[in-house]
């Protein structure tokens, strides 16, 4: 199987619906982050930002695919297999 193109095209199909991300400061002084996926990024921020009521909200972000979620998503190969293939972590990285 092979895929080519700008990274950006090829993470689309992979990344499905959009994702963003919420942090809250609870009253309690614990953080909690809410993950809102959507298919309307602007949307998603509206909704969680209603749903914030009194909490502070402490950072918004959307959230898209790394690289290596894209590789798994096409060739549907998981971490293991690609450790293994690799010769264990690090295995063929001079830095690791």
């Amino acid at each position: 199987m092979a895929a080519a193109g700008h990274l950006h095209h090829l993470q689309m199909p992979a990344q499905g619906r959009a994702a963003v991300e919420v942090t809250l400061a609870e009253a309690s002084g614990a953080t909690t982050t809410r993950r809102i996926e959507t298919d309307d990024v602007a949307a998603g921020v509206a909704a969680a930002l209603a749903e914030a009521g009194e909490r502070r909200v402490l950072a918004v972000n959307t959230v898209r695919p790394t690289l290596e979620d894209v590789f798994v998503r096409l060739t549907g190969l998981g971490a293991e297999v690609m450790l293994t293939e690799k010769g264990g972590k690090g295995g063929g990285n001079a830095a690791g």
